[in-house]
C-alpha cells in the first residue's frame, strides 16, 4: 500500500526500490539507473547519499523507473521540491503543496497543526492575549492594540486556527480560554515552522527598537571571545535561564495587561579557526 508518510524523497526512493526488488530480485541499482535512462550507474547512489540533486527532468525519469502512478509521481515531485528547497520560505511553499495530498495530511496530523500554529506570528500572541484581564473579543480593537499593520481579518483567522487545532476553546459562557497554559518547543529547534516564527519575532524586535521608548523595552547585547567549550557552556546557561524565567513568570496572573516577547540570541560572529 502506498504511503504518504515521507517528508524526504531519498528514503522514499530507497523503500520504493526495495519494494520493486521484492518483485524482481535481479533489479540492481545499476539496472534501475538504466531503466531510468541514465548512463551513469552510480547516479542513484549519489542521490541517496545527498551528493546529487534531482532536476525536474531527472525526477520524471526516477518516477517512471519506480513505476509510480500519476498521483504518486505528483507526490514524489512535491517531496523533491520540499527536500531541495534552499530557504525556509521556499520550504513553507513546498510544504503547502504537500498538504494538498489527503494521504499526507492524514499521516502528518501533528505536523499540520504545528504548521498552522506557526504560520502566523499572531497565533502565539493571541493565545496569550486571551488570558489578559482586559481582553475583549473585538477583532478591530485587538488589531489596533497590536498594531504593525494587523487587520481585523488577520485576528479572526488566527483565532479560528487556534480553535481548530484545540489550543483555545470557548467555555460555558462562550468566552475564549486556553486549553493548556503552556506550549514549548525543543531546545534544539530544527523545524522550519519554528524557525519562521523566530524570523518574524526578530522583525518585531527591530520594530520595538525603532519605535518604543527605552523604558518600555530592554534590548542589549554583548560581544565576547569564547572557545568551543565556553561557547557550549554559555549556550547551556541561556537554556537554563530561559527555563527559570518561564517558571517564574510563565503563569497567568490576575492583573496581567500585556503580552511580551523575550528573545535569547547567541551566535558566532567569526568562523571557527581551521588549522
Amino acid at each position: 500500500m502506498f504511503s504518504f508518510e515521507y517528508t524526504d524523497f531519498r528514503p522514499f526512493i530507497k523503500d520504493r526500490l526495495a519494494l520493486l526488488q521484492e518483485k524482481n530480485d535481479k533489479l540492481s541499482q545499476r539496472e534501475f539507473c538504466r531503466r531510468a535512462g541514465f548512463s551513469s550507474p552510480g547516479l542513484l547512489h549519489a542521490v541517496l547519499k545527498g551528493e546529487r540533486k534531482l532536476s525536474l527532468a531527472s525526477l520524471k525519469k526516477f518516477a517512471r523507473a519506480m513505476e509510480l502512478t500519476r498521483e504518486e509521481a505528483k507526490y514524489f515531485s512535491a517531496l523533491v521540491n520540499f527536500t531541495q528547497s534552499p530557504t525556509d520560505e521556499d520550504k513553507t511553499l513546498a510544504y503547502k503543496a504537500l498538504l494538498n495530498f489527503k494521504g499526507f495530511r492524514k499521516a502528518h496530523t501533528l505536523a499540520r497543526e504545528q504548521f498552522e500554529y506557526y504560520s502566523s506570528w499572531l497565533c502565539p500572541v493571541l493565545r496569550e492575549m486571551i488570558t489578559l484581564s482586559n481582553f475583549r473579543e473585538d477583532y478591530e480593537k485587538i488589531a489596533n492594540r497590536i498594531g504593525s499593520s494587523v487587520r481585523s481579518t488577520d485576528i479572526k483567522h488566527a483565532l479560528e486556527i487556534l480553535l481548530k487545532i484545540g489550543l483555545i476553546k470557548r467555555n460555558a459562557n462562550g468566552k475564549l480560554e486556553q486549553t493548556d497554559p503552556r506550549v514549548t518547543s525543543p531546545d534544539e529547534v530544527r523545524s522550519m515552522f519554528v524557525r519562521r516564527f523566530h524570523h518574524e519575532m526578530l522583525k518585531r524586535a527591530i520594530v520595538a527598537l525603532e519605535t518604543l521608548p527605552l523604558k518600555r523595552r530592554e534590548i542589549t547585547n554583548l560581544t565576547l571571545t569564547l572557545n568551543a567549550e565556553r561557547f557550549s557552556l554559555l549556550r547551556e546557561e541561556i537554556v537554563n535561564f530561559r527555563q527559570q524565567i518561564f517558571e517564574k513568570y510563565g503563569d497567568v496572573r490576575v492583573g496581567d495587561d500585556r503580552v511580551a516577547q523575550v528573545n535569547f540570541q547567541l551566535f558566532p560572529l567569526t568562523l571557527d579557526v581551521i588549522e
